[in-house]
């Protein structure tokens, strides 16, 4: 080279900081950096609204409705965490060039099990399809860490009955129960007495030749 030169490199995706302007012989060292697109996953699910740091430093964004955010000027060593309520999210440590991170999450969900405004203690909760299964205390209160994508609980106490619930991310759940009215309308204990309406609420039913009646919640 003679006189002075403008330095500057070029690798796709990649970046360079800005050009040099030489006149005569000098060690250049360059350092590279790269856009990244990152996407935050729980298994089948996209986690949006995930804040990002970026070696402790939070951007002003987070992940859209896909789970994605695009990481600007990322340079080799940089560390990446991620941070949402109810989340645990893997950090990443920059040590290879990439244009692509996935960062795997689970999720963490708690609630109250009551009927009518009554906590109900003992209700058994499974994870449906897992060896997960746990029991409200006496508040009624549950909590189940470490889940991943999506989920269906279902709920056991003698005596009531419960709708099997699905969740995709981490959750306050309020669990209602339905329960059983059951029993016989006999005369003096002794006589059944067919046709007698039984009413509980908005439902109704009637006994049967045995004077027997059963309203399911």
């Amino acid at each position: 080279l003679t006189g002075q030169n403008s330095i500057s490199l070029v690798l796709d995706e990649y970046k360079f900081e800005g050009n040099k302007n030489v006149s005569g012989y000098e060690r250049i060292n360059y350092i590279a950096s790269m856009d990244i697109l990152a996407s935050v996953i729980s298994d089948d699910i996209e986690v949006s609204g995930v804040s990002v740091l970026v070696d402790g430093k939070k951007l002003s964004t987070s992940t859209d409705t896909n789970g994605q955010i695009i990481l600007c000027s990322i340079q080799l060593g940089s560390v990446i965490t991620f941070e949402k309520e109810g989340y645990t999210i893997e950090s990443k440590t920059i040590d290879t060039l990439q244009t692509r991170m996935v960062a795997n999450a689970t999720y963490k969900i708690s609630g109250i099990v009551s009927n009518c405004g009554t906590p109900l203690s003992d209700v058994t909760i499974n994870v449906v399809g897992t060896e997960i299964s746990i029991a409200t205390d006496e508040n009624g209160y549950f909590e189940i860490n470490n889940l991943i994508g999506t989920q269906v609980l279902s709920f056991e106490k003698s005596g009531f009955e419960f709708e099997n619930k699905t969740i995709t991310g981490a959750e306050n759940l309020n669990i209602l129960s339905k329960f059983n009215v059951e029993g016989y309308v006999k005369i003096g204990g002794k006589v059944a007495l067919m046709g007698v309406q039984v009413n509980a609420g908005s439902l109704s039913t009637t006994t049967d030749k045995y004077g027997k009646f059963k309203i399911e919640g």
